[in-house]
Order: C-alpha cells, then structure tokens, then sequence
C-alpha cells in the first residue's frame, strides 16, 4: 500500500477501499487483497512507463469492482485479472521498449517513480538484509554535465554531445547511491571504484565494465528490463496473446516504410523522413514554449540557427533540425520528443524493413 501511495495512483483507491473493506469483513484473505495489491501496481506501473495517458484510469477503476464481482473470492481475484488485462495493459515487448528508451528522469513528477523501480530492481535480488533506501539518491553514470575537454567527452567519442542527449536519463544510465555529491562529474573509473564497492547489486555490476558508452547504457538497460519483466512486474495475463516485433534497437540498417503519428498515417523511404515529419507535427502543435524546451534538451538534434548543425533542414516553425544521425539515434530521439509532448508509445510507431 505504500509502494501504491509513492506512485500516486489516487484514482485507484475507491476500487482498493471496497477490496480493503471485503479483506476487512474477511470476504477476501490476506493472500488474495495482497494479489490485488500487487495487480493494480503492476497494471499502473507498466501504464506509466509506456507513457499511456491517465485519464482514462478514472472511470477505469470505477468499473472495474462491478465487473469483477463473483461468487467466490477466487473469481473475484481472477475477474479482477481479466478485467484489467482488457483495458489497455502494456504486454512485454512494449514495456521493454519503453524502459530502455524513455526519459526517467528530466521530469520533476517522475523522479519518484524512477526511485521506486531501482529500489525494485534492487529488491529482486533477494537480500538477505533488507536494504535502507531512505537515505539513497538516483545517480546519473554518464554525468548531467560534460564540460569541453572533460574525461567525459574524451571518452564518448566524437558524437559525445548526441550520446549525452539521448542516453543521459534512460534507465541504463541511472543508479542508486548515498554519495551522489561524492560521484558527481567524476570520470567513469573513478566512479566505477566507489560503485563497484557498494552493497547494492545494482552498482557492483559496474565492477567488469571498462568502459561507459552508448553500448553499455544500452547493454544494461536491457539487462535491467529483462529483471523487470522476469521478477518484478511479470505479465499477468494470457502470454499467448503477445505479439513478436522486431527488437527497437535493430533500426540500424534497415528502410522505414510508414510513420503513424496520432492516427495519421505518413509514408515515409528514409529516416531523415521520419525526423522531419516527427518534428513537423510536434511543430504544428501550437506549443511553442514546449518546442523551445525541446531544443534546448537537444541542440545537436534542433537549432534556431542553421550555423550550430552540421546538415540541417527547416522545419514549418522556423526551427532547423540536423539530419546528420543514424538511425538509431533518429529513432531513440523522435520517441523521447513525442514523450516530452505528452504523447504515448501508441502514439508513434514507425513500420520498417
């Protein structure tokens, strides 16, 4: 109930009162309210990762004990499942996606959120002593700051500043630590030393990595997701109804096809095509101040100048947008864009061969 109250899901709890009510009146057991508990965490949990709006969770969870009402405390717990499942449950394939690439952290409302999915992730390795995360802090690997001349961006490589944009807050690059004024903008190695120290299991994973690149942030938020999936947020629901898609990250050489944005459907030949018309529509959208924002979290990929990108077009606002990127950083760059909108993974999806 606590982990319930962190991730604010007010709009949950007239459906958990009548079920706390039944466990209360001994309708329900302990074992099934805590199921219950459980179902609604993971439901939100996955919902919030994949960005999918909130609103509808309202008259969701207002339907949701009727619908389930059965003559046994059993059905009821497994009406409960079904019912949920139903109504707009991110399956595996898509909840992966949305956790090695989304944004946890530029926005103030997530962080908490963020926090408890690394205290999750720790959690699942079965500590013999429980952990104290109360006076643990989020830590970036890849530093907020990168200062010209820095280890950082002798270490990134030429596209540092692109690498930094887009990986900066995805779950890869983020940890839990009790001496993030200690870490700070310190290189990798000697953050490696302190971390590869630690009594958490999510930093001594850093002990056999020798480097911190675009690579290995994606490396390990595919390892983090896996856990995810396996031991803390598991599918509940019928596994036969999931779909296999193409892996997110096998972009690179392949030719996109058609780009649905909103329900408008766009066809597309090349990547640059898809950055542009992503860009177009977010451009049309009558949010200026949102687009302002946008390219100042990411100048190598938007410019009101020309003169600061490499290659670059104009966009319908004014804006010039660089082309100039693989089609994995296209790719990870339009998701994270149409996040900072506000719109959904449904929101945006690209076909490609």
């Amino acid at each position: 109930m606590q982990r319930i109250q962190r991730i604010e899901v007010t709009v949950a709890y007239p459906f958990l009162l009548r079920c706390y009510h039944d466990y209360a009146q001994r309708v329900l057991g302990e074992e099934d309210f805590g199921k219950i508990l459980h179902l609604v965490e993971n439901f939100v949990i996955r919902r919030s990762v994949c960005n999918l709006p909130s609103g509808v969770l309202n008259k969701l969870f207002a339907t949701v004990y009727r619908e389930a009402q059965s003559n046994s405390p059993r059905e009821f717990v497994d009406d409960v499942f079904r019912t949920l499942q139903g109504k707009g449950y991110p399956n595996d394939e898509e909840f992966k996606e949305a956790l090695t690439t989304t944004n946890f952290y530029s926005r103030l409302e997530g962080r908490e959120r963020t926090k408890l999915i690394l205290e999750s992730l720790e959690s699942s390795y079965q500590h013999k002593e429980q952990v104290d995360f109360e006076g643990l802090s989020i830590e970036h690997i890849m530093p907020q700051t990168i200062k010209n001349g820095s280890w950082w961006q002798r270490h990134l490589g030429e596209d540092w500043e692109t690498v930094h944009e887009l990986h900066l807050h995805t779950l890869g690059n983020l940890t839990l630590t009790a001496y993030n004024s200690e870490l700070s903008n310190k290189s990798f190695p000697e953050k490696q030393q302190e971390l590869a120290n630690s009594h958490l299991e999510l930093n001594r994973y850093f002990a056999s990595i020798s480097e911190w690149r675009s690579e290995q942030i994606k490396q390990r938020a595919e390892r983090l997701a896996d856990i995810a999936l396996m031991k803390v947020w598991p599918y509940f629901g019928d596994k036969n109804q999931l779909v296999s898609r193409r892996n997110p990250h096998e972009v690179t050489g392949t030719k996109p096809s058609r780009l649905m944005i909103k329900h408008q459907e766009v066809v597309v030949k090349t990547w640059r095509e898809v950055l542009g018309q992503t860009l177009n529509f977010l451009a049309n959208e009558e949010a200026p101040e949102l687009f302002e924002k946008l390219a100042v979290e990411y100048p190598k990929f938007i410019s009101k100048s020309a003169n600061t990108l490499r290659r670059s077009t104009a966009l319908t606002n004014g804006y010039q947008v660089e082309v100039n990127h693989s089609a994995d950083h296209i790719y990870r760059f339009c998701q994270q864009a149409m996040e900072h909108f506000g719109y959904s993974k449904e929101d945006w999806r690209v076909d490609y061969q």
